[in-house]
């Protein structure tokens, strides 16, 4: 703590006041509940939909990295070198 800064002066004193901290908060969340766009209504179809292509996307992203991790965790003969060996070959 500085000395001559308020704290040492007044330790009690809560910054901001509450009444000015009351304000502040009501003021930020009615600015927020403003900003906030109305909630849209998804179908149940549009959602299963986006699902399955989160997966698909998922299985063909991670597949891959899955199987060379499995390869050079196995490899016990040397044959894979390097971090990318086993995408490679």
């Amino acid at each position: 703590m500085l000395p001559g800064s308020l704290h040492t002066h007044f330790p009690t004193l809560p910054f901001p006041p509450p009444p000015v901290q009351h304000l502040l908060t009501t003021a930020w969340l009615t600015f927020l509940s403003r900003a906030r766009p109305p909630a849209l209504q998804v179908s149940p179809t549009v959602k299963a939909l986006a699902g399955s292509l989160g997966g698909v996307v998922e299985a063909c992203t991670l597949q891959p990295i899955d199987v060379a991790k499995t390869r050079l965790q196995l490899d016990h003969s040397g044959q894979y070198k390097g971090e990318l060996a086993g995408v490679t070959n």
